[in-house]
């Protein structure tokens, strides 16, 4: 879920609820250094996706997202969801850098 840019290309949403603060911090940190995306946090205000279960059993977790709740792909998930002119593969990119970066920081 890194292909509809709806916040804008290059901006991504980071769930605060169900996500581990210290795992915050690192997106940050690496951001800063090798993504230069513009970082929003927002709340799904509920378990909108695996990360939630994964917290709830005590495990370290992180929920970087295409855009924020408000301005997420509305079709995700469905039929409709498909690769078109609002799709940006550099916005999809940028998760693949930040997700390398993460695991290298190790």
């Amino acid at each position: 879920m890194t292909l509809f840019p709806g916040d804008g290309e290059f901006t991504l949403g980071s769930m605060t609820d169900f996500t581990s603060v210290d795992m915050r911090e690192r997106l940050k940190r690496i951001n800063a250094t090798y993504g230069q995306a513009n970082i929003i946090e927002d709340k799904c205000g509920y378990g909108c996706s695996d990360h939630a279960s994964w917290y709830k059993n005590g495990f370290a977790t992180l929920m970087p997202f295409e855009s924020t709740k408000n301005k997420m792909n509305g079709n995700i998930h469905s039929d409709k969801d498909t690769v078109g002119a609002a799709s940006s593969f550099r916005h999809s990119a940028m998760f693949s850098k930040l997700a390398l970066a993460m695991i290298l920081s190790w």
